[in-house]
């Protein structure tokens, strides 16, 4: 079976949806852009014990038809632990929060060391990118982390 009729419906609705918002150049403009968002690790576990690393570091990969890396707007969550940053030319550790939004295409994911914590929850880390001229979602893309002996978090 094509995937041709589907194709021309979605383009039919796309473009009956913004007519009625967005000027014609807008329109073609925002229709056009089609991405899709990954979080890409640069190890598979981390404990806050490594001395490598101050998290588990997350990088945004976005692909297809972007905006330019200027008007784009990076939002990352997680539910559990905070973000951190660390790059040149200092690499100096900078707190984030569990809500980082701006041009950052690169944190560092870290949790607390807590002897109460016993039980760590599955942590989810999400991360949405926006055209910041239209405020408009291109993609998203969400990660878990689960718990290994140790007090180790393995991201899947």
């Amino acid at each position: 079976m094509s995937a041709y009729p589907y194709v021309i419906g979605a383009c039919v609705l796309a473009s009956i949806l913004a007519a009625g918002c967005l000027s014609d150049n807008q329109a073609a403009e925002v229709s056009s852009r089609h991405v899709s968002v990954a979080i890409v690790e640069e190890i598979s576990n981390y404990s806050i014990v490594m001395s490598s690393t101050p998290g588990l570091g997350l990088t945004a990969v976005v692909n297809g038809s972007a905006p330019d890396a200027s008007i784009a707007y990076y939002r990352w969550t997680t539910d559990y632990g905070e973000f951190l940053g660390w790059s040149a030319p200092d690499y100096r550790v900078r707190e984030l929060g569990s809500n980082v939004g701006g041009n950052v295409t690169k944190v560092y994911w870290t949790y607390l060391s807590r002897a109460d914590d016993a039980v760590r929850p599955d942590v989810h880390v999400s991360l949405e990118v926006i055209d910041a001229g239209s405020g408009r979602s291109l993609g998203r893309a969400e990660r878990t982390i689960v718990w290994m002996p140790g007090s180790v978090a393995h991201i899947t």
